[in-house]
């Protein structure tokens, strides 16, 4: 056996342990991921289903101001401390304040932003976004659990650059031959092929996904991404003393403060947590 020969068939054994091994370490993360991440994916839709008193609201002309109705979610979870708090672009939505209980779940609070009153909470196994979520970023392992998610998630990686490789034409093929699996040559080669084929086709599609998931991270979010955004002033700004509130689109809240049912889609400026 001449020398190119041999070294392309050395690194092609040693590609197929590694993705062998590869494999192995990530197919029970996919798994995991797959699941909790589309339970998260539909949990809203089936919370609106499910508790649609809590969601929807019948609007008025104008809504409360933020802080009476963060006061009026604070009874609901009394000692909690506030995560965030989410104003709809729908003004038939409810306010939605957000907390977190003592095993680090999310509980959901709502309240109705026209009158100021309470309309309940959905905590535990209730509230399908909360605990799809955490489960989906490694709870209740804490950072442990998101480093692994993480280790996972660049397994991943390797594991399709070595299938590339493994994939890769030879003996003559071309790379549009290669492309499409050998349909009459035996039914061990054509699943083979077949399973290569479909990984190739979806393979760029594959590591863009895992690279746009790598930012919420513990150590390429927090260690690499965190500090090239200080360096370029990209991160957001701090707000100390402030609740984070969500909403559709920028826009300052007419009437003083009080916000109106032309504003109820709009951004909620920051009001202070007491």
């Amino acid at each position: 056996m001449t020398p190119a020969p041999a070294a392309a068939g050395s690194l092609r054994r040693r590609a197929w342990r590694w993705h062998f091994l590869a494999a192995l370490l990530v197919v029970p993360f996919v798994l995991w991921q797959s699941v909790t991440g589309t339970i998260y994916l539909w949990s809203e839709a089936w919370v609106d289903a499910s508790h649609a008193p809590l969601r929807f609201v019948s609007p008025l002309a104008t809504t409360q101001p933020l802080d009476a109705q963060v006061a009026a979610a604070r009874t609901a979870a009394p000692g909690s401390r506030i995560g965030s708090v989410l104003v709809r672009g729908d003004a038939r939505r409810s306010t939605q304040v957000m907390f977190e209980d003592a095993l680090g779940l999310p509980v959901a609070v709502f309240v109705d932003p026209y009158r100021g009153t309470l309309l309940g909470r959905l905590d535990g196994s209730n509230w399908a976004p909360g605990w799809s979520r955490k489960l989906h970023g490694g709870w209740p392992l804490g950072k442990a659990g998101s480093w692994l998610l993480e280790l996972g998630a660049c397994w991943m990686i390797v594991m399709v650059l070595t299938g590339l490789v493994l994939w890769w034409p030879r003996s003559g093929r071309t790379l549009a031959q290669a492309l499409w699996p050998r349909l009459r040559s035996g039914p061990r080669l054509f699943w083979r092929e077949l399973h290569a084929c479909v990984a190739v086709w979806f393979s760029l599609v594959i590591v863009v996904f895992l690279f746009t998931a790598l930012p919420w991270t513990s150590f390429w979010g927090d260690q690499v991404l965190r500090p090239v955004q200080r360096a370029l002033s990209q991160q957001g700004p701090a707000a100390a003393g402030f609740a984070p509130v969500f909403a559709a689109a920028p826009a300052a809240p007419r009437g003083g403060g009080a916000f109106t049912a032309g504003d109820a889609g709009r951004r909620a400026w920051p009001q202070p947590v007491r």
